[in-house]
């Protein structure tokens, strides 16, 4: 009888334990997100992102998945996960997007407030309250269905200024009537407190209607090797859904740590063609 090669043996023995032990590690997947530098004043930007963090940081740690984020300006980031690079984290769904996107369970709800000057409220029926006015925007978002359709037809759009006190100063020079900003609160009261805890930023009010509500997603391109990965991420998201800890994430006002374990910040990268 022939004996067996020791290097065998050991070769066998590794490759019994050495999977095992990988299963430890999550797996690690890229999350295009949008790069939040200039998207709002210094106050603002960091609650939103902290709780951008938090909805990330669950639906990871539910799935048992680790997030690799990777920030770039929104046009960029949704050409990268086009081409499969990653997922992408809170896209709005369109028949457009559709025909390159899967889309997993909606994560929350895009909120679109209405801000006005001070004593300029007016009542919001629909689209066509917005008829001969100039409305102010932040480039690359989506605001809802009606509002692309409308735009540039109903009323004008400025869309050259990102941050939120460019817009709010468009706003008091008088060289705007609207200014749009979207938002996770679903209450007029919540997104108002939220501004409140910006920069001083002038006198101004929440139109009690928003201008739309839609759900937002994780997308991946239909040829993505990530696309596999939607299925765990759904059954994350409903679980979240139904202990209630995603509203408990958006409804909150707090400052207080989160655990982000699950989640690999890496800063923008160059803006290349890849």
């Amino acid at each position: 009888m022939k004996s067996f090669p020791l290097f065998v043996c050991f070769s066998l023995l590794l490759s019994t334990f050495t999977p095992a032990a990988s299963l430890d590690e999550p797996i690690t997947i890229p999350l295009l997100i949008t790069e939040p530098l200039a998207a709002h004043s210094h106050q603002l930007q960091s609650q939103e992102i902290k709780q951008q963090q938090q909805l990330m940081d669950l639906i990871a740690a539910e799935a048992g998945l680790r997030f690799e984020l990777k920030p770039y300006p929104w046009r960029r980031a949704l050409r990268l996960a086009e081409r499969g690079k990653g997922l992408l984290w809170e896209v709005s769904y369109t028949p457009d997007r559709a025909r390159f996107f899967a889309f997993s369970a909606p994560v929350t709800k895009s909120i679109v407030w209405m801000v006005v000057p001070a004593g300029n409220a007016f009542p919001y029926r629909g689209i066509h309250s917005l008829r001969g006015k100039t409305v102010a925007i932040g480039g690359g978002e989506f605001y809802g269905k009606d509002f692309e359709t409308y735009r540039g037809k109903l009323f004008t759009v400025e869309d050259n200024a990102d941050s939120l006190k460019a817009r709010i100063n468009m706003l008091a020079r008088g060289r705007v009537d609207v200014v749009l900003f979207i938002s996770l609160h679903e209450a007029a009261s919540q997104f108002k407190a939220q501004l409140k805890d910006a920069d001083d930023i002038g006198n101004w009010e929440v139109l009690p209607q928003p201008l739309s509500i839609d759900s937002v997603y994780i997308g991946a391109a239909h040829k993505s090797p990530y696309k596999q990965y939607l299925p765990i991420i759904n059954r994350a998201i409903t679980r979240l859904h139904q202990r209630g800890a995603i509203s408990a994430v958006v409804n909150q006002l707090t400052t207080d740590p989160v655990d982000h374990s699950s989640l690999i910040l890496r800063e923008s990268l160059p803006l290349v063609v890849e």
